[in-house]
């Protein structure tokens, strides 16, 4: 297990807490193992999701027909892919 040497902070209100309490109490587990627990596989659905893409079988046809293509990108797929890059979140 990797050393758990920083820390996430933040305010919030009354109501909030005590529901997350409940919540905690009924997994019975401590505040901060749950919230670690509900943040992380949140975290990492979010991440998963927007790593997979679905087609239905019509499009996966019209992306294999578009790929195989010999044609060249249009100009905004060259813009989207120079913005992919930028924005991806490696493993």
């Amino acid at each position: 297990m990797a050393v758990q040497t920083e820390r996430l902070d933040m305010r919030l209100s009354r109501e909030h807490k005590r529901l997350i309490e409940q919540a905690a109490s009924l997994n019975n587990q401590a505040v901060s193992a749950w919230v670690k627990f509900v943040l992380l596989s949140e975290a990492q659905e979010v991440l998963d999701t927007h790593k997979r893409t679905v087609l239905s079988r019509k499009n996966w046809d019209a992306f294999l027909d578009v790929v195989d293509s010999d044609d060249e990108p249009a100009p905004a797929l060259r813009r989207a892919v120079k913005r992919y890059k930028r924005n991806r979140v490696d493993d």
